[in-house]
Parts: structure tokens; sequence; C-alpha cells
């Protein structure tokens, strides 16, 4: 039986006990997949089975995937609750991901990849590091003895983290314009966003349905691949599918994550740089804060810093995960709130 296989990290596959991962094996026709997810992970999961489709020799030969996205953490925005499409040469917040350290072989040449066609910068060495009450800011450079540790750099997306993202889901879709991989964009648009899927009986072919918030269907699918995580997500996603995912909403449920806290902050005048002589920096000692980053220091999307002539400077603080749980259990009027009335 077909079962919802769930990516976490772009290398964590679960499937259930008795199935296979070959799906031809089971599908007589070319397998119809769906990848959920706006991540590096979902993307390169969509690649690759785009890749493999079009291998005589392998179990994904002739499949078709659909990738559909929505907002990710790899996202930016021109302000807090302002989801607008980052301009270039305006002010813009990246929202979680900071930035990208390659160290994989693997994947310090996809990276590579990205830089050529234009899309992220490699930072300086000394833009990353530690900073702290009691010894201020330390390079990840000069924090380390072994210097290979700190190989292969620390990239920011040209314009943002989102822009960086969406502009490789374009390229990708480029790159397959046979048809193999097709995008069912959920953003800027999130009405078009998945929310629901539900999996017809054995008899009805066991196939699957997805459902977008405005209620249209999408599908069907012999496959679905999660490339998300959250129990915030993950669980009204396999809720919806009720006992066809009920096993995997168990498997799950057990795998425990914490609640981070974003906050976008604009200082005018800009922090003076002898203060703040970094990009981005892992907060240590602080009970409430654990990561910290200038916007206005990346590039945009002419791959320009605009630093000399800002009255003042975009922000992202990260909370710490002791910090995020405890706001979002305790404070009665904070994210768990919002999520119940979602």
């Amino acid at each position: 039986m077909q079962v919802i296989k769930y990516f976490a990290m772009s290398a964590l596959l679960i499937v259930a006990p008795g199935s296979s991962l070959s799906i031809s094996s089971q599908v007589k026709s070319a397998p119809q997949i769906a990848v959920v997810g706006s991540g590096i992970a979902a993307l390169t999961c969509a690649r690759e089975i785009a890749r493999l489709s079009n291998l005589k020799e392998s179990g994904l030969s002739g499949a078709k995937v659909t990738l559909c996205t929505s907002r990710s953490k790899m996202s930016t925005q021109m302000g807090p609750k302002n989801q607008v499409i980052p301009q270039n040469g305006k002010p813009f917040f990246d929202y979680g991901v900071q930035y990208i350290t390659a160290k994989d072989e693997e994947f310090k040449n996809e990276v590579q990849r990205w830089v050529e066609l234009d899309l992220c910068t490699q930072l300086d060495d000394d833009e990353v590091g530690i900073i702290s009450a009691e010894n201020g800011y330390t390079p990840f450079i000069k924090n380390r003895n072994d210097k290979e540790s700190c190989a292969g750099g620390n990239f920011v997306g040209n314009g943002g983290m989102g822009i960086l993202m969406s502009k490789l889901i374009d390229d990708a879709e480029k790159e397959f314009a046979d048809g193999t991989l097709k995008v069912l964009r959920g953003f800027p648009d999130q009405n078009k966003k998945i929310q629901f899927l539900s999996r017809s009986s054995e008899a009805q072919g066991g196939k699957w349905t997805l459902r977008t918030k405005d209620g249209n269907n999408v599908g069907p699918f012999d496959t679905v691949i999660g490339g998300f995580a959250q129990h915030c997500l993950t669980d009204p996603f396999l809720l919806s599918g009720g006992d066809a995912t009920k096993s995997m909403l168990s498997c799950l449920r057990r795998v425990e994550s914490n609640q981070l806290i974003v906050m976008q902050v604009s200082f005018s005048p800009p922090i003076p740089s002898s203060n703040a002589p970094f990009t981005v920096a892992h907060v240590s000692g602080e009970e409430c804060l654990s990561f910290i980053a200038n916007n206005s220091k990346k590039p945009h999307q002419d791959k320009k810093v605009r630093t000399g002539n800002n009255d003042s400077e975009s922000w992202t603080l990260i909370s710490t995960a002791i910090f995020g749980e405890r706001e979002f259990n305790t404070n009665k009027n904070g994210y768990r709130k919002f999520l119940k009335k979602k």
C-alpha cells in the first residue's frame, strides 16, 4: 500500500512496514508524485525525482512530480505582517533562515551553482560569528582552531532568502520544461496553498488528492511527500487525511521540536558599526535571544549592499527555544491562540 512519505531536512524518509521505496514497482503507469513544501528540502527532493524520471534504469522512470509551495521559513518581507514581494533597493527582512553554510562537497557545488546564477553571495569570514555581553563579537573564523571547519563559506540570498528560494523554484521549473516537474504556487496568493489531503479506497485505486485553502482539488497522486516540519504545520495537514495518515501522524508526534519567535526591528539612526561589526551573529549567554542579523548589510537583487545612505537599519531577532516555548504555552494572547483560531 502506498503511504505518505515524509522528507525532513532533505534526508529522512519514513515508510510503513512492508512498503517499497521503488514506487514504480507498485504503480503500473508512470507514477504521479506530489511534494509539499517550500524550502531546500522540498525543492531538492522534487528535482531529484525529476532527474531520476529521465533515467530508464531508475525505479522512478517516467514519473511526474508536482511541487506545491507556500510561504516558507526561507521567506523575506518588507515589514511586519507585510508579505509583499521585496523590491530591489528597498529595505527587507529575512524572516527565518538568515544564512546558509556549505560544507558538504555536493552541497557546496550546488551553492556555487546559485552563485553563478547571481542568486546568492558569500559573506566575508568576519561577517558571521558569536556575540555575548561578556566577550563582545567574535567571528567564527577566529573562534576555531581548525580553519577547515569553516571551509565552504557562508552565503545569503541576493535580495533576501525568499527571493533566492523563489528564483531557485523558477529555475527548477525551467530546468525540467518537458513537464516532468510542475510547480503549484501557494504564495503570494495563499488561497492556492495546499492545506488538506485525502485518499480514495483501494477499490477506487488508493490515490491521494490534495486540496488548496480555497477548496480546489489537486491530483490524483500515487505518492505524497511532505518537505516541511513543525507540529503546527504537520498536525493539521495529516489530521485532514483521517485514517489514511493516522500512523504517520502518530510517528511524527514522537519527534520533538521547539517553537521560536521571530521579531523584525528597525533602528533609526543605525547602530554604530563599532557596536555591531557583523552581518549575522549567534547570541551566547542570553535567556531570550539566540540570533540577530542586520539585513541592511545583505546584498540586494542587483548584488549591491546599500549601507552608505541608510537612515535606518532592518534587523531580524530570533528568540531562544526556551523563551519561544514558554511564550507559546503560557501567553494566552500569543501564537497558540492564533493557531487555535486557524
